[in-house]
């Protein structure tokens, strides 16, 4: 691109040279013209006179003589120029320079016949190349006039080389001086041109600067007048930049790790239908590549495509309960479509924002079972207990054998009833954090012997064998009573699933930092499809034979929080009529 001070350069160079020209041109035409008018005024006068003069001589102008010859020469020689005499018919009656009858009628020459034409002319002027000295030649003719008629006519003929001449040399001059003129006028614009442009051209390239986002260009250079003011408001302009775009991308960090951490999946849709943003927690709940596809090509729910179509029909925020498909498992999400509604009442996009609310829905339908389990545990027993109770004051008391087993049943189902509550509020202390913990060092192989202990008659009922892996001694910083309560329910549904004459196989080891506790039984097993339930409360495998056992259903989830509350690890590996190992691993060190 040229630059803009060649190109004012150039302008102003241009004008210059036109002015010059045409000053030079015009002067030499004005020159020229008024030369020529001044010279015709003269040979008019000059023929004016000699007519009045030779008239007063009494010299016959109308035929050639000598003395008529001798003054036409000596009035030529003193005006530098020809004379010629003409009769009213055109004829040429005598000249200064050939002789006369060599020459032919000039009665078709211009200036010659416009006398002869209009009688009431004082005289005719004509420039013309004369064909016979070959430059140009002014011609004046005066009309003779004796008695009111034209009787003959005199013409001056003056020549026209030194005016051209001069006219030459003259716009020779005004070549040269104009050049110089236009040199000096160059030199002069350049330096002044330049001077204005240079604080100009650091302008725009501080404001290409600023348009490619280097927002730190400024204008050092600060001229006076308008130029100056320009480059202030450039430099104001900058920093207004510099700093609205600071605060942009502050505002944008701030925005971007809000998006990235809200737990919440965000993805915006603009007019074209077309995703151009989503957050780390919406790849997550979708699982497939979004940016710049159709959302209803990458959205795994017909319904929520049609959330979003709605919110573009319409205009109106959307709101629905949606299941994503495509996983492991289904997700449920809640789902809100909002409307982008700009200034000017113009639609420019959806927002989709969707809540996963699976784990919502999986405790809401855990409470609801575990209410209903609480309500059925509790009145089993309480019906049980109510019936045998009225059946006794309805009679039965007098019986002794039926008094004895009735109350002996009452006493059992209290005692399940005693062991439920007790189950479900040690349960709720342990959710809530409500005992507080106090640590010591505890022997595990102690606690091992001491659960065995009261397992002893259940042990002997049916049978089982105990195979013991311990070493002497195994000590951890733990709760005793902690510790015991998970061996005790570990053995103890050990016991209870495992056939007569079965085997129970208790292992236990320390490896680096952690003690790891297994319990294996020969007992029933459990079916693949229950392993992952296994520790919610209330949830029973066999329920017939754990309510025939006396079991609560909250022995395996007292013992998975206990766990997590030492920071260990609850593992289960089973075949169902083959088996079932729980395995129990816990830090020797409690880390506070």
């Amino acid at each position: 691109m040229t630059p803009l001070w060649r190109k004012l350069v150039l302008f102003f160079c241009s004008i210059t040279i036109v002015v010059v020209v045409v000053l030079g041109f015009f002067s030499a035409t004005i020159i020229k013209h008024n030369y020529i008018e001044n010279r015709e005024q003269q040979m008019i006068q000059s023929a004016q006179l000699m007519i009045a003069n030779l008239s007063e001589t009494g010299t016959d102008l109308t035929k050639e003589n000598k003395a008529l010859t001798t003054v036409l020469v000596k009035d030529a020689s003193l005006l530098d120029s020809r004379i010629t005499l003409i009769d009213a018919q055109g004829k040429v009656i005598n000249d200064t320079d050939e002789p006369a009858a060599t020459m032919t009628n000039h009665r078709n020459r211009p200036e010659i016949k416009a006398l002869l034409t209009d009688s009431r002319l004082a005289s005719a002027s004509d420039q013309r190349q004369s064909k016979s000295l070959g430059y140009g030649m002014l011609y004046t003719a005066v009309p003779i006039i004796e008695k009111g008629e034209l009787v003959g006519i005199i013409r001056v003929a003056v020549s026209l080389q030194m005016i051209e001449k001069a006219i030459v040399q003259l716009q020779l001059s005004l070549i040269v001086v104009g050049g110089l003129l236009v040199l000096a006028s160059t030199v002069v614009i350049i330096l002044m041109v330049r001077r204005i442009t240079r604080p100009i051209t650091t302008i725009t390239a501080v404001t290409q600067g600023l348009a490619e986002k280097d927002y730190g260009q400024r204008v050092m250079l600060l001229p006076s007048g308008e130029i100056g003011e320009l480059a202030k408001s450039v430099n104001t302009l900058g920093e207004k930049l510099q700093k609205n775009v600071t605060e942009i991308h502050v505002k944008e960090l701030r925005l971007a790790g809000v998006l990235d951490n809200l737990v919440s999946g965000v993805l915006l849709v603009n007019t074209k239908k077309r995703i151009t943003l989503a957050n780390p927690a919406m790849f997550q709940l979708i699982e497939k590549k979004l940016l710049h596809n159709n959302y209803f090509e990458v959205l795994p729910s017909y319904q929520l495509s049609n959330l979003i179509k709605e919110a573009f029909k319409t205009g109106k925020k959307q709101q629905a309960e949606v299941i994503l498909y495509g996983h492991s498992a289904e997700k449920r999400v809640d789902a809100n479509v909002v409307p982008i509604v700009e200034d000017n009442q113009h639609l420019s996009g959806v927002i989709l924002v969707l809540h996963d609310i699976t784990d919502i829905r999986h405790l809401e339908a855990l409470r609801s079972e575990f209410v209903s389990n609480v309500s059925h545990e509790l009145k089993t027993p309480v019906t049980s207990i109510k019936g045998f109770a009225e059946t006794l004051l309805d009679g039965a008391m007098a019986d002794a054998d039926l008094r004895k087993e009735f109350l002996e049943i009452i006493r059992d189902e209290s005692n399940r009833l005693t062991r439920l509550i007790e189950d479900i509020l040690q349960l709720s202390k342990i959710e809530q954090h409500q005992i507080k913990p106090h640590y010591s060092e505890v022997d595990l192989v102690n606690v091992l012997t001491n659960v065995l202990k009261v397992l002893r008659k259940a042990i002997v009922e049916k049978n089982v064998t105990i195979e013991l892996q311990l070493p002497q001694s195994l000590v951890l910083t733990s709760e005793a009573d902690g510790l015991h309560q998970i061996a005790l329910n570990l053995i103890s549904n050990a016991i209870t699933y495992t056939p007569n004459d079965g085997c129970v196989t208790i292992h236990a080891h320390k490896k680096g930092t952690e003690i790891t506790l297994q319990v294996a039984d020969t007992g029933i097993g459990i079916p693949a499809a229950d392993q992952t339930r296994i520790f919610e409360r209330f949830y029973r495998v066999h329920k017939a034979r754990e309510r025939e056992t006396g079991g609560t259903g909250l022995g395996l989830s007292i013992v998975k929080h206990l766990v997590e509350r030492y920071q260990g690890r609850i593992a289960l590996d089973s075949i169902e009529d083959e088996g079932t190992t729980f395995t129990v691993t816990l830090p020797c060190e409690h880390i506070d």
